[in-house]
């Protein structure tokens, strides 16, 4: 199999890189919700709305984001939607009050929510079944990636020049990343320069076989794939899985605060660490389910893991026991995503991949809106901790629903997946 630097470096890379945003948004705006909160007189409750206003506008372009994406240049619409991020972020900062904040964070996220969809074609364009769980899990990197750096700079900012210039600074991150992506992406192995002959004919060999393989050939109506039930099943296990993800995540500083009485600093350390984890487990998930092409083992013990560190977690006293509960469940839900997507596109033809993957990412959006107003909405005025256990329910259902999508699909052989494009 020929190999180059090029689709790691100049196609993988700026998409990870790209992804960093993400997590940068949501780690920027939970870590200066306890100073938010403070400025505001906000409650609990009233943080999980603020937490969940991001994905009422990424639930809104998901779906157009990965129809858009499939029928223009998907570099130039990944342009945009780093300028539109950028602007976003710097209002964040001229914030009156919270209506103001969830209008401009559901802003901010109506452009990203419109970037994964995207990310995932291009993968899907540039990776065969072999690398695919690996390249979908390396794609999640950037979102593991965004907490590891971006937590400690924006506790940094945070309690060096405040929340609002602290939105100010990192709104140049996404033009500076729209650069990159001018210079080094490319949409497609056809119009690439930067790879030698023998991997750009290899390339088209391979996906010329899939568009003459059944698969390939089916109608790509939206019609066809609403009428999956495996689309359906995988899109409801993410969006059980971004309930949990979400929910731990918005809170998570603001818990880590309140059981090792740090500063905002440590605290993003500490958050940082359990990004770490997630990270390590991730990529590690996601290339063994490449080695042994069985992805339902691999989807499955994430959320087990999870459920069972947060229903354990929130019944302990200890600080250190609570802090190694939520470690444990938030590395194991990070887990999942990368392994989930690449069991999609295994069993997606190309075709049907934009709309595919824009229908799951939005039940993955709306179970993201759900967790962090779950979480408000149990602990009420006390503390996030106490509603953290509504959570480990939703992420132990999304492991039966796991078993469920295995059973149904396991007509598929290994040998028919492993051509699929």
């Amino acid at each position: 199999m020929p190999v180059s630097r090029y689709r790691y470096l100049g196609i993988l890379l700026p998409l990870v890189i790209s992804h960093t945003l993400v997590s940068l948004e949501q780690i920027n705006m939970a870590l200066a919700s306890a100073a938010i909160a403070r400025d505001f007189q906000l409650t609990a409750a009233a943080l999980g709305i603020l937490g969940s206003a991001f994905f009422w506008g990424s639930a809104a372009t998901v779906i157009p984001g990965g129809l858009v994406g499939q029928r223009i240049s998907a570099k130039s619409f990944l342009l945009v939607c780093m300028t539109v991020i950028s602007a976003s972020m710097a209002v964040l900062g001229l914030a009156a009050n919270l209506e103001q904040l969830v209008v401009f964070r559901a802003l901010l996220g109506l452009a990203l929510g419109a970037t994964f969809p995207v990310s995932i074609l291009l993968v899907g364009r540039w990776f065969p079944g072999r690398e695919r769980g690996r390249a979908m899990s390396l794609l999640l990197v950037g979102t593991t990636l965004g907490l590891i750096v971006g937590g400690p700079l924006t506790g940094f900012l945070i309690s060096r020049v405040g929340w609002r210039v602290m939105f100010f600074l990192e709104a140049s991150i996404p033009l500076a990343m729209a650069g990159v992506i001018a210079l080094w992406l490319v949409d497609e192995p056809g119009k690439a320069t930067r790879i030698g002959e023998q991997e750009r004919s290899w390339l088209l060999a391979m996906f010329e076989e899939d568009r003459r393989s059944k698969e390939a050939v089916e109608s790509v109506h939206w019609f066809e794939v609403v009428r999956k039930p495996f689309v359906w099943g995988i899109a409801v296990v993410l969006a059980l899985n971004s309930a949990t993800s979400s929910g731990i995540g918005f809170f998570l500083p603001t818990i880590i605060g309140e059981i090792t009485k740090q500063g905002i600093f440590n605290v993003s350390l500490l958050t940082a660490l359990v990004a770490l984890a997630a990270l390590v487990l991730l990529v590690v998930n996601g290339s063994l389910s490449d080695h042994f092409r069985r992805r339902e083992w691999f989807a499955l013990w994430p959320p087990i893991v999870a459920g069972l560190g947060l229903l354990i977690g929130t019944r302990l006293k200890d600080p250190a026991l609570v802090f190694i509960s939520l470690l444990t469940a938030a590395g194991a839900i990070a887990a999942l995503g990368g392994v989930a997507f690449a069991w999609l596109r295994d069993r997606t033809s190309a075709g049907q991949m934009g709309f595919a993957s824009g229908l799951v990412l939005f039940c993955s959006s709306i179970g993201s809106i759900s967790g962090p107003l779950v979480v408000g909405f149990v602990a009420g005025s006390g503390s996030p901790v106490g509603g953290l256990y509504p959570l480990g329910i939703l992420a132990l259902v999304a492991a039966v629903l796991v078993l469920l999508v295995s059973r149904a699909s396991r007509g598929t052989s290994v040998k028919k997946i492993s051509t699929q494009l």
